[in-house]
């Protein structure tokens, strides 16, 4: 398996096509599943909160095992900011690893051994700033290089229409709406976490 030397349980086709899905919205989806799990102790329900993101049930079940760890060894390194963004990277141009990212170093390494995919080695982006020499670039198009079919007619390299001033405007006002109820989320959890921190230092 190329993406990390030996395949795993994160290296089907279901599971990489849920990380392209969720690209973008992965980690505020992460922060609700782990919020819930703050509260509950229900690691099925964890597990099942990764499920209903796509993933297959072992990774699924990888995923609630990062969140987990996550939040018991790294939650005060991990405490999101007052605009409920977790720093990932020191301000540039070093970007060095913030202590949320170090802490994570150890079962990091053993969450990406075992799922068999590093995001970096597969062309995904993510918010962490890496070295453009850690990143592999890749093409994630499900037609590349099949050809034309037999009508001549060359198969379209992206299924995303063409953009129209109606449909640019849509998309604006949806992007808006959207961001505006992420930054509603953020902001949420952020106050949760804060009240459940306090609770443990008084207790």
């Amino acid at each position: 398996c190329p993406l990390f030397e030996a395949c795993g349980v994160c290296s089907s086709a279901q599971d990489f096509g849920a990380r392209i899905e969720t690209y973008g919205t992965l980690e505020t989806e992460s922060i609700k599943c782990a919020t819930s799990y703050t509260f509950s102790r229900d690691f099925p329900k964890l597990v099942s909160c990764y499920i209903d993101l796509g993933f297959t049930d072992s990774c699924a079940t990888l995923w609630a095992h990062l969140a987990a760890t996550n939040g018991s060894k790294c939650a005060f390194n991990c405490f999101p900011d007052a605009s409920g963004v977790t720093k990932l990277n020191e301000a540039a141009p070093g970007c060095e690893p913030s202590k949320c990212l170090t802490c994570q170093e150890d079962f990091r390494a053993d969450f990406d051994r075992i799922a068999g995919i590093e995001f970096a080695n597969a062309g995904i982006t993510e918010r962490i700033a890496r070295q453009c020499s850690d990143f592999y670039r890749a093409i994630h198009d499900p037609c590349l290089g099949l050809g034309a079919p037999a009508g001549g007619e060359p198969l379209p390299s992206s299924l995303t229409p063409a953009a129209t001033p109606e449909t640019t405007t849509a998309s604006d006002t949806a992007a808006s709406a959207g961001n505006n109820h992420t930054q509603w989320f953020t902001m949420t959890v952020t106050l949760t976490l804060s009240l459940f921190a306090t609770a443990v230092v008084l207790l």
